[in-house]
């Protein structure tokens, strides 16, 4: 709001909010006393309350795509956004809203404050409609907690079969894997799955601890031998940087990942979003000097923690993905790492033009490591 061209926020979900401010400034309404809004009016900032969650997500609308020009958006994604899609263009998804966990770093509990799941009927005609209208492939789904409801999940998966659609799909933001058995993996492959990340985020227990994640580190190794044992392709997100950890967290950190036995590892700085709990530690430990840094993100990171300066931090990273990639290579060069991370995947020759793909992603990824954080 100190921004000059902001006369109006919108906090939480924005359907109904949005609505209401059309229809006001269609009737020259003012706008400054809106539920759901934060406000500029009479030289003053007006903090209204957040609006009532939208109970049913099912009496929404599906996405007015036809007002969008979905040709920019769906065009040359391979070479943008998603070099590892096994089919393209790729449609965006959500099936639910919210979270159960708390995740230290994360504002998603306070965005959208409690998990609310989608009929999986209509979010299956979703992608009926993606695919008709516009040649949808293949669908990413973003949910924050996609296994929050199992029952969903198989739902899901079930009416996909039923319905004898030809899709392939997964999920960027990862599925917890301590939710993630493999009687379930299993359907979901069976319907179109084929790429799971599981957001780990690290392999020290101090730092779990600190950041809420709920992870036991010795089944979630068994998770991900069960998924590459059922052919889905594995990737894992580091995340590090936490304001108390120290060089030897980060590396001891890595090095479970190393011994995981994931096919690929996005790794990524910790940011202190607005809202999130880990804002409020930055801002104790006097690590937001100068306020919030519009030019930091997750890849190159402008924070100090600490123990580390941000150069430090972003060494690291360059240091932790090359590595990876080296061990990934040479694993590649023995009869187990070939099984385990190419030949256990091909089921069809969808398959193994995917596998020749992604060697030659790989190689590439090798040379700029910082590309794998799109896998």
């Amino acid at each position: 709001m100190d921004n000059p061209h902001v006369d109006l926020i919108v906090r939480g979900e924005g359907e109904h909010v949005m609505v209401e401010i059309a229809e006001r400034l269609k009737r020259g309404e003012p706008l400054h006393d809106i539920e759901g809004t934060v406000a500029k009016f009479e030289g003053k900032i007006v903090e209204n309350p957040l609006r009532e969650l939208i109970s049913d997500l099912d009496a929404l609308p599906l996405p007015a795509y036809h007002l969008l020009k979905m040709d920019l958006y769906l065009v040359n994604q391979r070479r943008s956004i998603f070099p590892f899609a096994m089919r393209t263009p790729v449609g965006f998804m959500i099936s639910s809203r919210g979270c159960h966990f708390n995740c230290i770093f994360c504002s998603t509990s306070k965005m959208f404050r409690k998990f609310r799941p989608r009929n999986p009927n209509r979010v299956v005609d979703e992608i009926e409609y993606l695919m008709k209208e516009y040649g949808v492939r293949e669908i990413a789904f973003q949910d924050d907690c996609f296994l929050g409801d199992l029952k969903n999940v198989k739902a899901l998966c079930e009416e996909i079969l039923k319905r004898k659609i030809d899709i392939k799909w997964s999920v960027p933001p990862g599925l917890p894997v301590w939710r993630a058995e493999e009687d379930l993996l299993k359907l979901m492959k069976s319907s179109g799955f084929y790429r799971v990340c599981f957001p780990i985020e690290s392999g020290c227990e101090k730092t779990l601890k600190f950041i809420r994640k709920p992870v036991n580190l010795k089944k979630a190794r068994e998770t991900i031998v069960s998924a590459n044992r059922l052919g889905l392709w594995t990737y894992g997100n580091l995340v590090f940087g936490f304001p108390y950890e120290t060089e030897d967290d980060i590396k001891d950190s890595f090095q479970y990942f190393l011994d995981s036995g994931l096919d690929m590892l996005s790794v990524y700085i910790c940011q202190p979003y607005a809202g999130s709990d880990l804002y409020s530690v930055y801002k104790e430990e006097g690590l937001l000097k100068g306020g919030l840094k519009t030019g930091s993100y997750l890849f190159k990171t402008q924070y100090d923690s600490k123990n580390l300066t941000a150069d430090e931090l972003n060494s690291l990273r360059s240091e932790i993905l090359s590595r990876f990639m080296r061990n990934r290579l040479f694993s590649l060069l023995t009869p187990r790492g070939l099984y385990l991370h190419l030949i256990s995947k091909i089921r069809s020759t969808e398959d193994l033009l995917y596998v020749i793909r992604i060697l030659v992603q790989v190689v590439k990824a090798s040379i700029r490591s910082h590309s794998l954080s799109y896998f």
